[in-house]
Parts: structure tokens; C-alpha cells; sequence
């Protein structure tokens, strides 16, 4: 009996020896370049303006052990669909056509180009104890916002559209912007598998910078509220951290 009980005290602090055996789960700090591709609805006087939009950009990470991100990102947004009526107006004839310098149909395109850019700050919220770089993600981006109509004059052969008459139609318009972002953070022991995704929305508050716009005969002075919507995916590369969890033994 008595050589029955030590057997069993020996096995009960050899079990609470291994359960004191404790993986300690920490975040780390992550060095990360991102490639950028999105997908906007305008909304507000962009709206007035533009269509649907795509982004396209690139950004740069520093997520702390902490899960605080900080950082620097620079997006392009185009897209072929211009609402601006009238844009021509003074220079087109009866029918709503141009005539360039041969006398024939002027072939004229119009685009939408632009971009923000600007610092970001923001926080990764774990959903799972076990996974600490993994989680919602969530930033804040103050900026610049600019947009403009590209005109494209094939074969540059419209007089009226030559440079530096051109800039009396492009809109040119820039001023300071926020950009919001929510969605999902993951992160990869593959370094070259890490991505987020989520939803953007974007508010600029802008004005024209250009001087004279021909169609109306006057400077636009109008303050603008420019609003985007969207989606946004980045993939990203990861050029440090990652350490391995901690395992403690008491």
C-alpha cells in the first residue's frame, strides 16, 4: 500500500511538472512593404464628376509588438468614366463634335487620373489569442487628394487643345484628404503569403488650382467634398520579425 502511494505522488508531480510547461503567445514587431489594388464608388461632388474608379499603389509598414502600425502609402485612381458636361461646349460645333486642324472629327478621349498620398497610423486587433499578428485591422491616413480629366487629343491635332490651352479644361483639383480602412490582417510564416483586405472610404475636401476654366468663363472657386467607397486588397512582403512563440518552464 505505502509503496502504492509514493508510485502515485511521483506520477501526480510528474503531471503538474509538465502543466506548468507554459507557451506564452506574443505579437511581433514586423517590417512590411505592401503592393495595393482597389475599387471605389465616388460620392459628393466626385460624384458630379466621375464614375466608378480603380486604385493601384504601394505602401510601406512597421507594426510593433504592440500591434500599433505606423506608415507611409501613395495610391493612383483612374478610370475612364468623366460625367462633366459641357467640358467642350464653346469650341465644338452644333452637333457636339470637335473639328481639328485637318478639318475633320477631332478624336478626343477623356480620363479620370489621380492620387492620394500620405502617412498611416493604425492598430491590428487580434481575434485569436494563439495567432497575435493576425487580426482586424483598422487605420487612419490624413493626406493629399488629387484629381484630374486626362484629355487625350490623338495625334495632337486639335489647336484648341493644345498646351497651355489644355489646362483651362483638365479640373485640375487637389486639397487635404482622410482615408479610413477596415478589414483583416494576416500574416504568414511564408513571408511572401501575408495580405490584408477590407473596405476604404475616403473624404477630400478640395478645390480647382487652376486658374481659368474656359467652358465657364470664369475661376472655380467652389469648395469641393470629394467622397470614395470601396474595396481594397494588399499583398504584402514581410522583411523582418516574425519571432518564434516563447515557451517558459516553472
Amino acid at each position: 500500500m505505502k509503496k502504492n502511494l509514493l508510485i502515485l505522488m511521483a506520477l501526480l508531480a510528474s503531471s503538474l511538472t509538465i502543466a506548468q510547461e507554459i507557451r506564452h503567445h506574443s505579437a511581433s514587431s514586423l517590417i512590411m512593404f505592401h503592393g495595393n489594388l482597389g475599387f471605389h464608388v465616388p460620392g459628393g461632388a466626385m460624384a458630379e464628376r466621375f464614375g466608378n474608379s480603380f486604385l493601384a499603389g504601394a505602401g510601406f509598414l512597421y507594426k510593433t509588438d504592440k500591434n500599433w502600425l505606423w506608415g507611409m502609402e501613395a495610391d493612383l485612381i483612374f478610370g475612364n468614366d468623366v460625367k462633366e458636361d459641357g467640358l467642350f461646349e464653346a469650341i465644338q460645333t452644333e452637333t457636339g463634335f470637335l473639328i481639328n486642324a485637318s478639318g475633320l472629327y477631332a478624336d478626343v478621349i477623356l480620363y479620370e487620373r489621380g492620387f492620394l498620398i500620405g502617412p498611416k497610423v493604425g492598430r491590428v486587433i487580434p481575434l485569436n489569442p494563439a495567432k497575435p499578428d493576425r487580426g482586424l485591422m483598422f487605420t487612419l491616413s490624413p493626406g493629399l487628394m488629387q484629381h484630374k480629366i486626362r484629355i487625350i487629343d490623338e495625334g495632337n491635332a486639335t489647336p484648341p487643345l493644345d498646351e497651355p490651352y489644355l489646362k483651362g479644361y483638365d479640373r485640375l483639383t487637389n486639397g487635404m484628404a482622410l482615408t479610413g480602412f477596415l478589414g483583416y490582417f494576416f500574416t504568414s510564416e511564408r513571408r511572401l503569403t501575408s495580405f490584408f483586405a477590407g473596405v476604404e472610404a475616403v473624404h477630400g475636401w478640395t478645390m480647382s488650382r487652376r486658374d481659368w476654366d474656359f467652358d465657364r468663363m470664369s475661376k472655380d472657386t467652389e469648395h469641393r467634398s470629394d467622397l470614395l467607397t470601396g474595396i481594397k486588397v494588399g499583398w504584402i512582403i514581410q522583411l523582418g520579425g516574425g519571432r518564434p512563440d516563447k515557451i517558459y518552464y516553472y
